[in-house]
């Protein structure tokens, strides 16, 4: 997992509760499996870039459907960051 680049003009403030909220809604109430379909999304938009059948054909388009949970998304990731550290 890292954490995406949010264009300027999609990027959100919003707390650490707000974020986890929005990622444990996307996860049907697991916030873990929210952030990994966000990630899951992110891969098969990547995958399927260019292709006749891509769901999303540009990367804006991607950021725009997920304009809230990217941003909670990276809200959620950088406070586990904080709070785990690197481990060193």
């Amino acid at each position: 997992m890292k954490m995406f680049r949010v264009p300027n003009y999609l990027a959100m403030t919003m707390t650490v509760d707000e974020a986890a909220e929005i990622m444990t809604r996307h996860g049907r109430g697991d916030m873990l499996v929210g952030m990994e379909a966000m990630d899951h999304a992110w891969i098969e938009h990547a995958a399927s870039y260019g292709a006749e059948t891509a769901r999303f054909k540009t990367d804006t388009d991607f950021y725009e459907a997920y304009e809230y949970e990217i941003n909670a998304y990276n809200v959620v990731f950088e406070g586990m960051y904080e709070l785990v550290g690197t481990g060193a």
